[in-house]
């Protein structure tokens, strides 16, 4: 293990759908924010329910930008390329070819869509209820994590309980332990990553992701693997509350995370 400063493992750029921040500009907030390498994870997430070509790009022109970016800046910070690809259970064949198809550095494997549904959005849980629509979310996941490879980490795990209604139960991730343990106990066995994610903190939530009791399990079921990111969106989000980090995971028994460079892991030790 080496000590480096913090990188960002999971930000977005004006590629993915939901974000309209120039490469350049997130290059150059994760440079003011004293971070020795950032991590582009752009959406990919074919045939989405609301729109097929949403969370798509062109992903040789992704390349064709940041290659040239990665050289210019290389004195100041690493630039890597990777991708955050969205999983679902029909997509067997698809997600696989799409990982393999570039050389990225980094692929994300999140959970977008449960059933053809987008969780942000309030028919899912018009439709499923709070309990049902969060066990749902975590029986997917599970699928997911046993049926693919291809991912490297495992994006946001707990990120669904930022949308769930505020009207009805308040459940937390504890109350899915069972579920979760399958999922952390896959991730372990394969020898992925488990993300930590500050966004939660960025949406006014008590903890990142996942929350301290997901990471403390993970832990003690022998985890060691973790990637950091902010799943930053805009440039005032990049290394989001980064400060708060090497405290949290120390608290939840880490003293290191990884990040991948070539799709081969570097571990990193806190200090």
């Amino acid at each position: 293990m080496k000590f480096m400063k913090l990188t960002d493992n999971h930000t977005h750029t004006y590629y993915s759908t939901d974000s309209q921040a120039p490469v350049r500009a997130q290059i150059e907030a994760a440079i003011a924010a004293g971070l020795s390498g950032i991590t582009f994870t752009d959406h990919l997430d074919p045939e989405f329910p609301l729109d097929d070509s949403m969370f798509m790009f062109d992903i040789d022109a992704y390349f064709k930008e940041l290659l040239p970016l990665k050289e210019e800046y290389k004195e100041q910070i690493q630039v890597l390329i990777g991708a955050e690809i969205g999983m679902r259970p029909n997509q067997k064949e698809l997600l696989p070819k799409l990982a393999a198809s570039h050389p990225f550095d980094v692929v994300i494997g999140s959970i977008h869509v449960v059933d053809g549904y987008d969780p942000y959005y309030p028919e899912y849980w018009r439709d499923y209820g709070t309990k049902k629509g969060l066990e749902r979310f975590f029986e997917v996941t599970r699928e997911c994590v046993r049926m693919y490879d291809f991912f490297d980490t495992l994006g946001h795990i707990d990120y669904i309980f930022r949308y769930m209604p505020k009207e009805g139960p308040q459940m937390h991730p504890i109350d899915f332990i069972p579920l979760i343990d399958d999922i952390l106990t896959e991730l372990i066995r394969k020898g992925k990553a488990l993300e930590v994610n500050t966004a939660g903190w960025k949406y006014g939530m008590p903890y990142p992701h996942p929350c301290p009791e997901i990471l403390k399990r993970y832990c003690a079921l022998g985890g060691k693997r973790l990637t950091l990111g902010s799943d930053g969106h805009k440039p005032e989000h990049l290394a989001y509350d980064f400060s708060r980090i090497p405290a949290y995971l120390k608290n939840c028994g880490f003293t290191a995370y990884s990040r991948y460079v070539g799709r081969k892991e570097e571990e990193i030790t806190i200090l």
